[in-house]
């Protein structure tokens, strides 16, 4: 009787399985509560000044009511409407909220966080959901640097889960709102 020749198995052969294992169970869709909203749902204050809602750029230029701001180790160079920045700061880094709306927003399965293009008004943007505020109606989303993400007209934040990946174009008129330091 012959045998069967085997593949021997290997830890980092166990390891890569369980990783692809994980990475199945990271792009699936939330599970639903009762009530039709995602079960991870959480509601976030929005005048709260949580530390992972704040963007750390370096003003680049400011003119009467736009900045051009830069991401601190990136090639991003993104121009928003600016709030609270002045002539003095060109040069040094400033920090604040990043407030934006979306059109019309997509689920996706992969990829990675980006604002395109990379130096200008952003226009198309795919980031990581942070947080979720239902009352408002606005979605935290990583996008290289958090942004607070205004849903478009007939959608709701409550559709989503914090964790998901979703990608969209950026209404014109994205602001930077700057903070004092602490």
């Amino acid at each position: 009787m012959a045998t069967i020749p085997t593949i021997p198995t290997s830890r980092n052969n166990e390891a890569r399985a369980e990783n692809e294992r994980n990475l199945v169970l990271l792009h699936t869709y939330p599970r639903l509560s009762s009530s039709g909203t995602p079960a991870n749902t959480r509601k976030i204050n929005v005048s709260s000044q949580s530390p992972n809602e704040v963007a750390e750029f370096r003003l680049k230029s400011l003119d009467s009511d736009a900045a051009v701001l830069a991401i601190p180790g990136t090639d991003y160079r993104i121009e928003l409407l600016a709030e609270g920045l002045e002539e003095s700061q060109v040069g040094s880094r400033v920090r604040g909220r990043v407030h934006g709306r979306a059109l019309r927003m997509h689920r996706t399965p992969a990829g990675g966080n980006f604002i395109e293009p990379l130096a200008g008004r952003p226009r198309i943007v795919q980031g990581t959901i942070m947080a979720i505020d239902p009352d408002r109606n606005e979605v935290l989303i990583d996008l290289v640097v958090p942004v607070r993400v205004a849903m478009f007209e007939g959608e709701h934040a409550t559709s989503l889960a914090t964790g998901e990946m979703v990608n969209f174009y950026m209404e014109p008129g994205t602001r930077f709102e700057s903070i004092e330091e602490v």
